[in-house]
């Protein structure tokens, strides 16, 4: 077998590479914005640190006009993944697909880079299996369509250990190195853990590497290129008095500027939270496979144990140790854990080879060979199906959490709604407002676009309602108001009179159907509003989700015809 995978590892590795293509980017929109991702895709349009949040505000909020450091990072997050995204939107336009497009380009980077480490490690066998493995891993393809910022942090986390791999053989990778290493720590600060597993494997290796005048240089370089991020966080605690979101809820700062996250601190119970990130490992995994990287994880440091004096067998046990002890420490969420998906795939592609190399030594062993073969050939089988079924297929087979991930993301027709109005109501996007002042997000109803109100049910996802809805009234200067809007601007008036007065010609609610779409918090408010539109004449449209399902009803009044 491994003669085989050696005489033809091109020809496999290219139809891994397309099977990861065709899994990540088929479907790449069927789902809709629906979560954090509506808050990078919504900031990235404009490379602006903005929520449109009381709860959680941002530099915008706090100065009357923006200060020019301000631009130099996010308010809870290093800037480069908002500034590819960026590129990718004034490239491909404002889409879901433009969106999703840098995470997705990012996941099947990490799947070839895997290869690379995997190889470099343990040889050509191992490179090719750990790519097929991450390949397969419903929770690896997940994380790829999402539009989290964890896919292109694990792209430069890749990047940054392949280099750092070469440069122990090439010093001078060592300046190329630090490139990575600046740019990973402009992705996310989740990446940190990369630090002190790298410089402990090379105190290991050659401790001599530390004082190089490469890898030196290399750092210099790491620190200039964080520099911005260094210097926003200095600016921000001399005019604020904390540093940003991240590294305020790190340690302990006030958090008076994000009153909706203060009672999200920190847990100092460290044991739970280390847990918590190996548990979200199998709920994002069909369970056999889980098992069995389970079971290669514990081969992996019996094995570093035993054959410690072969260095190369201890740099994944670093790798895994740091992501546990820094997860332990700051808390996980599901999202975070998809990082470790690439050293889970070389350490499971490592314990089959040498599995497989024990197995073939005897010729009576033939009846194990074969039905170790069966095994694996059942598990990756179900788990290729696991992630099919949880990120390809329009309706999923069988009971959610056995097969299929409880984290499937679904239609909620809000991309249904968006076509729908950019066809039949003539709604555009562009960026017609531009933001530079605080005054610039306030809405001022003397100079309504297109003469068109948009009201929606204060009971749809509200990540949803950032990208599909805020976005036009932020950059395009379009009016799209929530119940809670209504009741602000209008206290004491008939809004619909008005409306009329300044003569807007049609005022639309929008108003969720499908319980995946709304939360039903404020379903006496979203019903009254149906019902002032209906009483008004209003015309009403269905609009279905991708699985043909009425999620998102639209009214429609037409004035001053």
């Amino acid at each position: 077998m491994e003669h085989f995978l050696v005489k033809y590892h091109k020809i496999i590795l290219v139809a891994i590479i397309i099977l990861a293509a065709g899994l990540i980017f088929f479907g790449l929109t069927r789902a809709d914005i629906q979560i954090d991702d509506a808050t990078y895709s919504f900031r990235s349009l404009g490379y602006l640190d903005y929520m449109a949040s009381q709860l959680q505000t941002t530099p915008l909020q706090w100065f009357d006009s923006l200060p020019t450091w301000s631009h130099l990072s996010f308010h809870d997050s290093p800037p480069l993944v908002f500034i590819i995204q960026f590129i990718f939107f004034k490239i491909f336009g404002a889409t879901v697909l433009a969106a999703r497009l840098p995470f997705a380009l990012a996941g099947l980077v990490s799947i070839y880079l895997t290869y690379l480490i995997g190889k470099k490690l343990f040889g050509e066998s191992v490179g090719l299996l750990s790519a097929l493995i991450l390949t397969i891993s419903s929770y690896h393809i997940w994380a790829s369509k999402v539009g989290y910022l964890e896919p292109m942090a694990l792209a430069f986390i890749l990047l940054t250990l392949y280099l750092f791999l070469v440069s122990l053989d090439n010093h001078k990778f060592f300046i190329l190195l630090g490139v990575a290493l600046g740019l990973m720590f402009l992705t996310k600060y989740t990446t940190l853990f990369v630090l002190p597993a790298i410089l402990i494997y090379l105190l290991i290796v050659n401790k001599k590497l530390l004082a190089n005048k490469y890898s030196i240089s290399g750092a210099v370089i790491a620190i200039f290129l964080f520099s911005p991020v260094i210097y926003y966080n200095v600016k921000t605690f001399q005019t604020r008095g904390h540093l940003d979101l991240q590294l305020t809820k790190l340690f302990g700062q006030s958090m008076a500027d994000w009153p909706g996250l203060a009672a999200d601190s920190t847990n100092h119970n460290y044991l739970k939270q280390g847990i918590q990130f190996w548990s979200d490992l199998m709920v994002s995994s069909s369970l056999p496979f889980y098992l069995l990287m389970m079971l290669s994880v514990v081969y992996l440091f019996f094995i570093a144990a035993k054959k410690y004096q072969n260095k190369k067998y201890l740099f994944l046990p670093l790798l895994i140790t740091f992501i546990t002890l820094q997860f332990s420490v700051i808390g996980s969420a599901v999202r975070f854990s998809s990082i470790i998906n690439p050293f889970l795939a070389i350490t499971l592609a490592l314990a089959i080879v040498e599995i497989y190399h024990w197995l073939i030594r005897g010729e009576q062993n033939k009846p194990l060979v074969l039905g170790f073969t069966a095994i694996l050939f059942i598990i990756f089988a179900f788990e290729l199906f696991y992630n099919l079924n949880t990120n390809i297929f329009l309706e999923p087979v069988g009971e959610k959490g056995k097969f299929y991930s409880i984290y499937r993301w679904e239609s909620l027709g809000f991309n249904q709604l968006n076509q729908y109005l950019v066809d039949n109501e003539g709604l555009k996007f562009s960026f017609a407002h531009p933001i530079k002042s605080k005054n610039d997000i306030k809405l001022d109803f003397s100079n309504i676009p297109n003469s068109q109100i948009f009201v929606f049910d204060p009971d749809l996802n509200w990540f949803s309602t950032l990208w599909y809805f805020t976005r036009y009234t932020v950059y395009s200067g379009n009016y799209f108001l929530s119940a809670s809007d209504l009741a602000i601007f209008f206290k004491d008036s008939n809004w619909l009179d008005f409306f009329k007065k300044i003569g807007v010609k049609n005022v639309y609610f929008i108003r969720g159907v499908d319980n995946k779409t709304k939360n039903e918090l404020n379903e006496a408010s979203s019903s009254k509003l149906e019902a002032i539109f209906l009483s008004a004449g209003a015309t009403e449209h269905d609009i279905n989700n991708i699985n043909r399902k009425v999620s998102i009803k639209l009214y429609k009044l037409t004035f001053n015809q």
